[in-house]
Order: C-alpha cells, then structure tokens, then sequence
C-alpha cells in the first residue's frame, strides 16, 4: 500500500506541475501528509503564499482531485471491480 500512495503522490506531483500548481501540491501534502500529530490549520498552510485559508484549502483542493483520480486509476489495476477500489480507497483512509 506505501508504494501505491507513493506511486500516487509521484504522480500527482507531476500533473501539478505541468499545470502550474506547484503550490496546490505543497498545500496538500502539508495538509493530508503531515508527520505531525494534527495537521496544521490553512492560515498556518497558506502564510508563507500569502493565502488566505479558504484560497489555500480550495488550491488543495485541486491536488486532493487530482490524488482521488490517480488513486482511482492505480487501484483499478490492482483489483477486480468498481466496489473492490472503494473498498481499497476506504482501507487506505482508515489507516492514514
């Protein structure tokens, strides 16, 4: 399951990129990868962009979009149906 969502955040760090969404990228992972025990709050997120919360939590937004369509197309790979992948998407959030 790590290297899927490895795999996943490669890609999507990608895609970011191509678009220009760099920032979206850092937002994201700052927020729904964060080694800390909370995550850090969007006014503490966008500072150093100059974003106000709500700015900085719909560019994540986009990234988390990108990461959900990734995930999606990973995991139907790996499994047999439509329902398997949700089951596998909801395994996964339990444990993050």
């Amino acid at each position: 399951m790590r290297a899927l969502l490895e795999e996943a955040l490669d890609r999507v760090q990608s895609i970011c990129s191509v678009r220009g969404q760099a920032e979206h990228f850092a937002l994201f992972v700052g927020r729904y990868f964060s080694k800390a025990g909370d995550p850090p709050s969007w006014k503490t997120l966008g500072a150093p962009y100059g974003l106000d919360e709500k700015t900085a939590r719909s560019r994540a937004e986009t990234a988390a979009q990108h990461f959900r369509g990734v995930l999606r197309e990973l995991l139907r790979r790996e499994v047999e149906t439509e329902q398997d992948v949700d089951q596998e998407i909801a395994t996964l959030l339990a444990l993050m």
